[in-house]
């Protein structure tokens, strides 16, 4: 099928970008609608809200923001996983968090006084997400209650597993913080032969977990049963 004739679109071309448009667009709102700050939303709301939402996919490696720059946005992970972290003048990453999939982050941003990413974010792999703009939700929070108690909810429940992590990264030895972090990955209904996949590459999870490689493959060690 031709797409330009003549310096025009042709018709059939101009439905199949259309249909394209369309099927995007359909997506977008399925995926808000799955995920708990959005799922109570009205037709009318979604539909707003979905206008103005961005479908973005990232390679491996790809960066999706850096520390410092503006932040008018947030994002819901649908597929693929993220790191977020800081890195120093010498290169040395941190870690602080591995973003996966129906998870939202970079929320908190729109309601601090400087409006910047604290962190960078980067692709783990073949990643795909919303970029919801701050002040189109910002405006829903103001005419909507219920998404406001949601998003509180949700940020409440982060600072929650914030300070868990701060109680492991101080008091617990670089094996209990693994064996804790392991035990976080066990779905709640499985059974004792349920096999774990770690969610992310080692040296990842190593940053996260404020242990060294060598020390990370050592504590791995420590936690196999001698049979």
């Amino acid at each position: 099928m031709r797409i330009i004739r003549g310096g025009r679109i042709t018709a059939a071309a101009f439905i199949e970008i259309a249909g394209a448009a369309m099927h995007t667009a359909t997506h977008i709102a399925e995926q808000l609608q799955s995920h708990y700050l959005f799922s109570h939303l009205s037709p009318t709301k979604l539909n707003q809200l979905t206008k103005r939402v961005r479908l973005i996919h990232l390679e491996r490696g790809e960066r999706l923001f850096n520390h410092n720059e503006p932040a008018e946005r947030f994002f819901l992970l649908v597929k693929g996983l993220v790191k977020l972290f800081r890195s120093n003048a010498a290169g040395e990453e941190k870690v602080v968090d591995v973003i996966q999939p129906n998870k939202t982050f970079a929320e908190a941003v729109m309601f601090m006084e400087q409006r910047s990413y604290p962190v960078s974010a980067e692709a783990l792999q073949k990643t795909q997400l919303l970029a919801i703009p701050n002040q189109v939700y910002l405006q829903l929070l103001k005419d909507d209650h219920q998404s406001c108690l949601r998003l509180l909810g949700n940020l409440s429940q982060r600072l929650h597993r914030r300070l868990t992590e701060i109680e492991d990264l101080t008091l617990q030895s670089a094996t209990n913080r693994l064996a804790r972090y392991l035990l976080r990955l066990i779905p709640e209904d499985a059974d004792n032969g349920t096999c774990l996949r770690l969610p992310a590459p080692k040296q990842v999870i190593a940053s996260k977990l404020a242990i060294e490689p060598e020390t990370f493959s050592r504590a791995l060690k420590n936690l196999v049963a001698p049979n």
